[in-house]
């Protein structure tokens, strides 16, 4: 057995390795290139941060594939990873295979972050020091009778199609406008991160430009008029069989924290605009919480936990639906995202 870092010359045999492993992935290589190579965070293009597990004759047994980050904390900010794929096929799971990728993450990749893991690597990564340090929390609001009917529909099994997002060019919503956003108005967006302890993710202008812009006509982005600190990300999406308008991703100034009100209520009215069945989001802060739940948004599954192998402990933590990797599906529900 032996552990190496993939090159292009391994790029075939990587991408095989993930088709018999997530045979309903139909887009292997355009999300490989997309959420890796493409990322402007990574150092080297023909050296992304991916480590192989094989067998001495180059089989391959396992694999971790990391996307570079940067976050925001107290005043500082700093780059660190978040896992993307950990995976260890099953006969090699009682072996070394699995361990070797985990100290290879606290030697290479630290500070390293991912959000829901499976039970078998979470006590592999807690031998490591890669623990809870928060969860993201999954929201459904569902659009009156439109919306039940769908949920009926959902419940017998039924399917939908992706729905076109209705977007129009300015979105009024009371006293505040929102604008829809070219790629070079992202130019714009200044970061304000919270205080008082919250990790948050950085959404720097190259960031959005290449996570909401990289691949056409997926992601509708709007800016609020005014203020260059708030902004929120909308996309079509099924899911279980309901047709739904996922709020991706969303930031306020710490000092206008209301004006997350707006944007729930800006993404509820291009969900009706759009005819779908709800909206779906995440969120991991209890203010962002209490804004959706009384805008009758309520749970949905088990909260995802987020983990990091970090030497302190952050007070709170801001992840959205961008931050997790259930975000990208390039799977039998479409050649891009379902």
């Amino acid at each position: 057995m032996k552990l190496e870092a993939l090159r292009p010359e391994r790029y075939e045999a990587f991408y095989r390795f993930n088709e018999e492993i997530f045979p309903t992935r139909v887009s292997v290589p355009a999300r490989f290139r997309f959420q890796i190579l493409d990322n402007p965070l990574l150092v080297a293009k023909d050296a992304p941060d991916v480590a192989l597990v094989a067998e001495d004759d180059g089989a391959l047994l396992g694999q971790v594939v990391l996307q570079p980050i940067e976050f925001h904390h107290d005043g500082t900010r700093a780059r660190g990873f978040m896992g993307v794929d950990l995976f260890v096929r099953e006969p090699a799971r009682n072996s070394r295979a699995g361990g070797a990728l985990a100290v290879k993450i606290a030697r290479a990749y630290s500070p390293f972050f991912c959000v829901t893991i499976s039970e078998a690597a979470a006590k592999v990564f807690g031998a490591i020091g890669i623990r809870p340090v928060g969860a993201m929390r999954k929201l459904l609001w569902v659009r009156g009778a439109g919306g039940l009917a769908g949920l009926a529909r959902a419940a017998f099994g039924g399917t939908v199609r992706l729905r076109p997002v209705v977007a129009p060019a300015t979105l009024a919503v009371g006293a505040r406008r929102f604008t829809k956003a070219a790629v070079g108005d992202v130019a714009r967006v200044v970061q304000r991160p919270w205080p008082d302890g919250r990790l948050e993710f950085d959404r720097s202008p190259a960031f959005l430009a290449w996570r909401f812009f990289g691949v056409p006509d997926v992601y509708v982005t709007y800016l609020l008029d005014g203020d260059p600190s708030c902004f929120f990300v909308v996309r079509a999406a099924a899911r279980r069989g309901l047709s739904v308008l996922a709020l991706v991703d969303y930031r306020t100034a710490p000092e206008r924290p209301d004006a997350f009100e707006a944007i729930v209520r800006g993404v509820k009215r291009l969900a009706r605009l759009g005819g779908y069945d709800g909206v779906a989001t995440a969120s991991s802060v209890g203010a962002f919480d209490a804004v959706l739940k009384r805008a009758w948004f309520f749970e949905v599954g088990a909260p995802a936990p987020v983990l990091a192998n970090l030497s302190w402990e952050p007070k709170s933590l801001c992840v959205t639906m961008a931050d997790a990797d259930s975000d990208l599906r390039f799977d039998e529900a479409g050649p891009i995202f379902g």
